[in-house]
This record gives C-alpha cells, structure tokens and sequence, in this order.
C-alpha cells in the first residue's frame, strides 16, 4: 500500500529538492538529500503510531527528561535492601555527573 501524503507536504518535499539541486557541491547535495530521507521515514513512523500509545510514549519521555523517572526508580531499588540503596545511591551519583557534565 502507498502511503498517501498531505498536499502541503509534498508541496514543502518538491520545493526542498529544488532547493537541492540548486547547491552546488555534491557533499552538500547529499547531506540534503539525506536529511530529506530521514524527515519522510521520520514523518512515516510517527504517523503510524496509534494515539494512546503515543501518548504514553511522551509522557514517559517528558518525566525521564526531568529526572523523576530516575528518582523513581531509585526510589524503588532503595526500598528493596541495603544493595538497591547502594545501587541507587550509585546511580543518583551518576545522573547528577552527567547533568553537571551536560550543562
């Protein structure tokens, strides 16, 4: 089955593979070109995946994006004896390494 593109869509491809041809050098040519791909395979996945799943799927990222899944789990192994406090203690270490070392 084909996939079936919104018009606005494919208006915004043709012009941006216009836009291609008019670079010039071909290691630019193809870094567009390859950008291109991935945005239509990106646009295809995301499309079907179904709403509640999706939905789902952005909350859990938006929590392990501001560190509560992390202190969750922690949480979770700190409750489960002395080695999941020692592991979580090793992994709250961790995350705070990287996020000083991030930003």
């Amino acid at each position: 089955m084909a996939p079936i593109y919104p018009p606005a869509l494919l208006t915004n491809l043709r012009r941006r593979w216009h836009e291609i041809g008019r670079a010039g050098k071909a290691g630019c040519v193809f870094r567009r070109l390859a950008r291109l791909g991935d945005q239509i395979a990106l646009r295809r996945v995301v499309t079907s995946i179904p709403e509640p799943v999706g939905d789902t799927i952005t909350t859990i990222g938006r929590s392990a994006s501001g560190g509560a899944l992390w202190l969750g789990s922690a949480a979770v192994l700190a409750a489960s004896g002395p080695r999941g406090r020692r592991a979580a203690g090793h992994g709250l270490v961790a995350d705070g390494a990287a996020s000083v070392l991030a930003n």
